[in-house]
């Protein structure tokens, strides 16, 4: 058989008596990864939700700041050192607050945006659930035993209420 060798590396239908279902099941078994990494290689449900043009840049940016700011107040209490000068480092950050402060900002915005979610009836943890975990929508949906879609739905709803309220 003539190949262009535009598929070296997969698997075909070249062979005579090779089956589409015998193709599927080599590709899934063939794959040596454990469950948690193949769950890490998922690809990323904000991306579908912003390729397919349902979120913008800004909803992106507020999923980064609700994550951040979960990630806060569920982080267990360490020490760590500090220090006493005035100094602030604004290289790290453009909005020119230091690090205590952004956190006291981004956790009081997630508090008023969580409430605003109750009041709207919005349910956030499927929210909270994509953001912080490698999982689809479906795994969302599955978890929560909502319909199909509906952990779609509610992110983009919670984000483009995040995105209007800051």
């Amino acid at each position: 058989m003539v190949d262009d060798g535009s598929n070296n590396g997969a698997i075909s239908l070249k062979f005579p008596g090779v089956t589409r279902n015998q193709i599927i099941e080599i590709r899934e078994n063939y794959n040596p990864a454990t469950p948690e990494t193949k769950r890490k290689l998922k690809a990323d449900p904000l991306k579908f939700l912003y390729d397919k043009g349902k979120i913008d840049s800004g909803d992106l940016r507020s999923s980064e700041l609700i994550k951040a700011a979960y990630l806060i107040i569920t982080a267990e209490v360490t020490g760590r050192n500090s220090s006493f000068e005035t100094f602030i480092d604004k290289t790290r950050k453009s909005c020119g607050m230091d690090e205590s402060e952004f956190q006291i900002m981004v956790q009081e915005q997630y508090y008023d945006w969580h409430d605003e979610l109750k009041k709207k009836r919005i349910f956030a943890a499927p929210i909270i659930y994509v953001l912080t975990e490698p999982v689809s929508f479906r795994d969302a949906d599955a978890w929560f035993g909502q319909g199909s879609r509906t952990a779609s739905r509610l992110m983009v709803a919670g984000l483009k209420l995040y995105s209007s309220m800051f």
